[in-house]
């Protein structure tokens, strides 16, 4: 068995797996991560009602799953084989409808079509072989359950001239912005694919964050370590992520996790086997890719694992009271709050044990001021989050 960890600023990171029937993979040696000081992050402001970017890192940043929120940087190049013990390329399915700066989540069956306005990536980049690098960046299909396919619908190239690269060193991230402009049909999911082709001297990194509670905490981490991007092993089991790699050393796997589940995994107990509970699972990155998207109207937020809808407040905007309904599939423990832009709390609404069915909240908005707000419903300890405007 091998055990690979990196010890940084004080905290033990290590990579693991997540499928009973996964084979005793973990982490190669090669693995270098660093946290980085500072993160950019790209701002998007003045967008249509229907425009949005769909960033699973600053979702999940946002709101953690369990743990601290961190980010590190790994080394990939598509030219690495497997006595590197790396990564070749990496995938990111936008599976989900999230808007994650304005904390809205949309059903896709509220939407028709989807264009991918533009993409952002937060990467770092060198050149030691003074050769002219290539970037390629794929929008490819994806299955019924959310799975990367072949199928490329879009592509860019972008070559990195050897003397003008990203920056220094890989280990420094900066934005890349690429237009993109394509209008997505499969039922308006898609991926997104990255592969940096450069000289083996040359390095390319991608940055990721995740819900960190440590490799081998007390009660083994959740594979479910990513909220926003669900997609489904088969018909009964979903499995909540969205980054997707091809290691060099387990290419003969495919890309992990694989269809059925199989990943990498920190064999806590060393007894050579994976055991759910005790060995420490995947950490299910958010690689810092995100994408603006334009689409037809949308009104409803949705959470389907737990048999929750959030419905756009009528009237909207509105000067006075507004009604903000709900649906619950189940009988629910339901809380509404509204807060400011600034994330100040203002209102909370305490509706007790909730019947399944339609519910309506009635809000009194007379004492607020003209502008944006959030009302965000909490059913079970879980959030669904909306906006509204107030106007006079």
């Amino acid at each position: 068995m091998k055990k690979l960890y990196t010890l940084f600023v004080g905290v033990l990171v290590a990579a693991g797996a997540m499928a009973q029937s996964a084979p005793n993979m973990t982490l190669p040696n090669r693995m270098k991560m660093k946290q980085p000081v500072s993160i950019p992050h790209a701002h998007h402001s003045a967008l249509a009602t229907n425009q949005f970017v769909i960033d699973y890192d600053s979702a999940d940043a946002t709101n953690p799953i369990t743990g601290t929120y961190a980010r590190y940087i790994w080394d990939f190049n598509y030219h690495y084989t497997t006595a590197d013990s790396s990564l070749q390329f990496f995938d990111v399915a936008f599976d989900s409808l999230y808007d994650a700066y304005n904390q809205v989540g949309y059903s896709r069956a509220s939407v028709s079509t989807i264009r991918c306005d533009s993409i952002y990536m937060i990467m770092g980049q060198e050149n030691n072989s003074g050769i002219d690098d290539t970037l390629i960046t794929k929008l490819i299909n994806v299955n019924a359950n959310g799975y990367p396919g072949s199928t490329v619908m879009w592509s860019d190239t972008t070559i990195i001239s050897s003397s003008s690269p990203f920056g220094t060193s890989w280990l420094q991230p900066v934005i890349l912005s690429i237009p993109c402009g394509y209008t997505v049909s499969n039922n308006d999911r898609f991926a997104l694919r990255v592969e940096y082709h450069g000289n083996k001297q040359d390095t390319c990194g991608w940055l990721a964050g995740f819900s960190n509670n440590g490799q081998c905490a007390s009660a083994s981490v959740s594979a479910a370590q990513t909220q926003y991007s669900p997609w489904k092993i088969n018909a009964n089991t979903t499995y909540v992520g969205n980054t997707f790699t091809l290691w060099t050393e387990y290419a003969s796997y495919g890309i992990l996790p694989t269809s059925g589940g199989a990943n990498i995994y920190y064999d806590c107990n060393g007894n050579q086997n994976y055991d759910q509970g005790t060995d420490g699972e995947t950490y299910l990155q958010n690689i810092t890719v995100s994408v603006m998207v334009t689409t037809d109207p949308l009104a409803v937020a949705e959470n389907t694992e737990l048999g929750v809808k959030l419905f756009q407040n009528k009237p909207n905007p509105f000067n006075g009271n507004t009604i903000v309904q709900y649906e619950l599939t189940n009988n629910s423990a339901v809380t509404m709050e509204v807060y400011d832009i600034a994330g100040k709390k203002l209102m909370s609404f305490d509706e007790g044990k909730q019947s399944a069915g339609k519910h309506d909240i009635n809000v009194d908005g007379s004492s607020l001021k003209p502008g944006v707000y959030f009302y965000t419903l909490i059913v079970n300890g879980s959030r669904l989050t909306n906006k509204m405007t107030v106007v006079k």
